[in-house]
């Protein structure tokens, strides 16, 4: 009598030990799932530029950086040569 209640509890607390680990790993391979479906859902509602739009804006930061890399390229230029210059004296 003794022994039979505790191997029934044994397989009780086994059988939902099991459970658990089975519920953990069936949400650890799920959630990558639901991840990129999901993700897939929202890029759907994604309104995207149409090619001449992208070609224009790309332009645009294209132009901008030069423009931006030209001018920093400037002041570097100008406070290098003075402080060259001031190394010198």
């Amino acid at each position: 009598m003794f022994f039979s209640r505790i191997t029934t509890d044994l397989i009780r607390i086994t059988t939902d030990y099991l459970n658990e680990n089975m519920a953990a790993k069936k949400s650890i391979l799920s959630k990558p799932f639901k991840y990129f479906s999901e993700s897939i859902t929202e890029l759907k509602k994604v309104s995207w530029p149409t090619s001449k739009e992208a070609i224009n804006l790309t332009i645009t930061v294209v132009a901008i950086s030069v423009v931006v890399g030209l001018f920093l390229g400037f002041f570097d230029l100008i406070f290098g040569r003075a402080l060259i210059f001031l190394l010198k004296k």
